[in-house]
């Protein structure tokens, strides 16, 4: 996968800038363009292995489950990325997520410092939340969107590509957190 340089003047400039305000008046229904819903999981499936072929990204495709889960590795700056991406296509949503980004188990004293500073992060991220599951302590970064007007391969790039890199340069801290905690 192609890095996007991206410099911290940019990067503190989209994260700091307020939103756009909406333009007023009522919505009239779905973006024009050539996306629409998905018509059964196998298209679904198919769409986001053409986006990430596109990407340059090589992957491997999990099918036995509820959900197609398509996964691929990526080596950042700081860190490899295990990337899963579950499709979902009978509620219209893709789950893309940095797996098993921290391990945060129940006991580890940091827990709730930890925890308390992840939500600080997602409160000024635009794009990609840090979820945690508490049975296994595994923190995730992930994103998630609705499919009702398919899934464009820019917007779909541009999710895991800010899924990366964001997750990515918050890397060396969060883990330094974590692992200095045991």
């Amino acid at each position: 996968m192609r890095s996007i340089p991206i410099t911290i003047p940019l990067l503190l400039a989209v994260l700091l800038s307020p939103p756009a305000l909406a333009e007023p008046g009522p919505a009239s229904g779905p973006a024009p363009g050539p996306c629409r819903p998905f018509a059964s999981p196998a298209e679904a499936l198919a769409t986001v292995q053409a986006h990430l072929t596109r990407m340059g990204v090589s992957y491997g495709v999990d099918t036995s489950g509820d959900y197609p889960v398509v996964s691929f590795a990526n080596q950042s700056t700081n860190a490899t990325h295990l990337v899963r991406v579950v499709i979902d296509a009978r509620r219209g949503l893709v789950y893309i997520f940095l797996n098993r980004y921290l391990a945060l188990p129940n006991d580890d004293p940091a827990r709730d410092a930890v925890l308390r500073e992840l939500m600080k992060l997602n409160w000024s991220l635009n794009i990609g939340k840090f979820e945690w599951d508490p049975s296994d302590g595994e923190a995730r970064f992930s994103y998630c969107f609705t499919t009702e007007n398919g899934v464009g391969y820019e917007a779909f790039d541009a999710v895991v590509r800010t899924l990366l890199q964001t997750g990515d340069r918050m890397w060396p801290e969060l883990s330094r957190v974590t692992e200095g905690s045991r």
